[in-house]
């Protein structure tokens, strides 16, 4: 995906032991179209489906950074501030 221009990098992470469900994750950095067209493709469902068979606690979640991180957390506080 990566050598195809899919994604812009990915990044493995190891979790520090805390007695939880979660070891680790892979970071996978994109343009949000192109991520979700690629969660949307049959190579992902098949990829979900036998990881799921194999792996406890797998899953996928969408995660805020940069640019994104920065503007959702303004629309978190201009709401917050609405409340008041």
């Amino acid at each position: 995906m990566l050598q195809r221009g899919e994604i812009e990098s990915f990044e493995p992470v190891l979790l520090e032991y805390h007695g939880r469900d979660h070891a680790g994750f892979i970071l996978v950095r994109g343009e949000r179209e192109k991520l979700n067209k690629i969660r949307m493709g049959p190579e992902f469902e098949n990829f979900n489906h036998k990881a799921s068979l194999v792996a406890s606690s797998f899953g996928f979640v969408d995660a805020f950074v940069g640019e994104e991180l920065q503007r959702r957390l303004t629309d978190y506080q201009r709401q917050v501030a609405e409340l008041d």
